[in-house]
This record gives C-alpha cells, sequence and structure tokens, in this order.
C-alpha cells in the first residue's frame, strides 16, 4: 500500500477559478463579488493574470455557509 496521500483530498491542494467555481456553485462574477466584499477567500495572485485558491480555505468558507434546513442560521 502507498504512503502517500490522494492530491485531490490534500487541504493545501491549490485550485484553479474553475475548480473553486464547480466546487461552491457561484458565477465567475458572484466570486469575484465576494472577494472584493471580503465575504470569500482572496486567492493566491500567480502573476497578473493566473489567481488560484487553496483547498483549504474554499473548504472552510463552504462549512462555515447555513445548510438547507436553515439550522446554522444566526
Amino acid at each position: 500500500m502507498s504512503k502517500h496521500s490522494d492530491p485531490a483530498s490534500d487541504p493545501d491542494r491549490i485550485l484553479r477559478i474553475r475548480e473553486v467555481l464547480n466546487t461552491t456553485g457561484l458565477s465567475r462574477t458572484t466570486l469575484y463579488h465576494m472577494v472584493r466584499d471580503g465575504t470569500f477567500p482572496a486567492p493566491l495572485r500567480l502573476n497578473t493574470r493566473a489567481v488560484e485558491w487553496r483547498r483549504s480555505q474554499v473548504q472552510g468558507w463552504i462549512a462555515d455557509r447555513p445548510d438547507a434546513s436553515g439550522s446554522n442560521w444566526r
């Protein structure tokens, strides 16, 4: 058995924008509005055109969202 972990489950794995959009269900416009407003984690800027997010930050944001039953509403 290999001692290597599954890269897809690595919390420090870097996600490209397409993966973030697919994971969160947000549109690109909404995502960038939320980043600007500070309600979504800011991306890591690789250069003037490329940005990526840490998987752990995206998963943390998802975990903080209210569930469908509304039990997390404050």
